[in-house]
């Protein structure tokens, strides 16, 4: 009888090995966001803090006679700004780097106009793409959500 009970005991432990091993697939992995959606680059549509509209020129301290306001997302940690007068010349640039983590975003700047300047968070939230639209937002105190179109 002893037999029969250990036969019949490493039957069932067997068994429910082998449905967890069946159960614990690689489809059940937590999978973040595709970053690849977020280098491009893209143009700054609107802005808004704490529901209200901000103008997008103002929120940014564009030079004056900015009419378009670009950010490059590069795959090598690092982003670019780009304001661009009416006859598309630049008047201003921005670079630094990108910290990704999942849907979590730092742009820091590090060079304004080609000259070093001591780094500078100029955004730390989290990011979102539907479509051709990013959405940046931020909560420090304030919501502050910046929308993005991606230049094609």
């Amino acid at each position: 009888m002893n037999t029969k009970l250990t036969n019949l005991f490493l039957t069932l432990l067997l068994g429910t090995m082998l449905l967890l091993a069946v159960g614990c697939d690689s489809d059940d992995d937590i999978v973040g966001p595709d970053t690849s959606e977020l280098f491009a680059i893209w143009s700054h549509t609107a802005v808004t803090i704490n529901g209200a509209d901000e103008n997008v020129a103002d929120f940014f301290d564009c030079s004056p006679g900015t009419v378009d306001l670009h950010s490059t997302f590069n795959e090598n940690s690092t982003f670019d700004v780009v304001e661009l007068d009416a006859s598309n010349d630049t008047l201003y640039t921005e670079s630094g780097t990108l910290t990704i983590n999942g849907t979590h975003l730092i742009v820091t700047a590090t060079s304004a106009n080609g000259i070093s300047i001591t780094p500078r968070v100029n955004f730390d939230g989290t990011w979102v793409i539907s479509g051709n639209i990013l959405t940046l937002t931020a909560v420090d105190g304030d919501t502050v959500i910046i929308t993005l179109t991606e230049v094609i």
